[in-house]
């Protein structure tokens, strides 16, 4: 009987909590030979949303390779792998309603992220996005702290 592997979405905002779960990520891949895809999601409809990024990331979103975008390449640098390695994605729209697409279309076993994002805005909802994709995944979730 052929292994199968197991597919893994793995979240990323360049936050502690999403660093945590890029290494679990890692241990993943090391102990089950997992198949990682990586997706960052830039909300541009959210006020001031520039105000929230590294002075390096506040070019227009739109223009970015997801190779370029800092969150996704400390993901790479993480997980000891390069772009043409692991499937990466930079999706501009709502985080929760974007990865929960993904991990859709991508018929993936497991989404895995961290349990709130960057900075006080995000820390003011109390891991919003991870509370949404938890409670309306399709697919195993697992939530780092």
């Amino acid at each position: 009987m052929e292994k199968v592997k197991k597919k893994i979405l793995v979240s990323v905002d360049g936050s502690d909590n999403s660093k945590r779960a890029i290494l679990e990520a890692r241990r993943h891949l090391q102990m089950f030979d997992a198949q990682i895809s990586l997706l960052t999601v830039v909300n541009p409809a959210f006020p001031d949303y520039d105000r929230f990024l590294e002075e390096n990331e506040k070019e227009d979103v739109r223009q970015k390779k997801p190779k370029d975008h800092p969150a996704l390449a400390e993901a790479l640098e993480l997980l000891g792998k390069n772009a043409e390695e692991i499937p990466i994605f930079l999706k501009i729209g709502e985080p929760a309603t974007e990865i929960l697409a993904a991990a859709e279309a991508g018929d993936y076993d497991l989404i895995l992220m961290g349990s709130r994002g960057r900075g006080n805005f995000s820390k003011a909802f109390l891991g919003s996005v991870s509370n949404k994709v938890l409670n309306h995944a399709n697919t195993s979730v697992l939530i780092v702290k």
